[in-house]
């Protein structure tokens, strides 16, 4: 008698990629809504923010090298872990809701890709710099 279940590998890769192509598709025709970005800010600004947070809290110029790799080897996984625990749980409870769950998923995957918000962000950023002069 097998310890695990075994994969379904088919199965899975045909529900990760319509969950792939359901979060690329709402984030290209929705994008992440402007008045909640203002409101609570976006997912991939928050793990940047915890990201910047820990440079700052951690990362000391007097610190020993192996004693750096340290702390950044903890912040990693420190970052990691708040990215992985929450999809994880919304995983198992999309994976109990079926294809209504799979739908919510991918839409709330979808502020996740910031592609969109990415490319804005980079046009602002062009746009100060060719105003500063080159």
């Amino acid at each position: 008698m097998p310890v695990c279940a075994p994969i379904r590998t088919e199965s899975a890769i045909s529900e990760h990629a319509l969950l792939l192509a359901l979060a690329f598709t709402v984030e290209f025709a929705f994008l992440y809504p402007a008045p909640l970005e203002r409101r609570i800010g976006h997912p991939v600004i928050w793990i940047g923010a915890l990201i910047a947070w820990a440079e700052r809290r951690f990362n000391r110029p007097e610190l020993a090298p192996a004693a750096a790799r340290i702390r950044g080897a903890a912040v990693l996984a420190a970052v990691l872990a708040a990215a992985l625990l929450p999809a994880l749980l919304l995983s198992a409870l999309a994976a109990r809701l079926g294809l209504a769950g799979t739908i919510g998923l991918g839409a709330l995957a979808s502020s996740l890709l910031a592609t969109r918000l990415l490319a804005r962000r980079v046009g602002e950023v062009a746009k100060a710099l060719g105003e500063g002069g080159e």
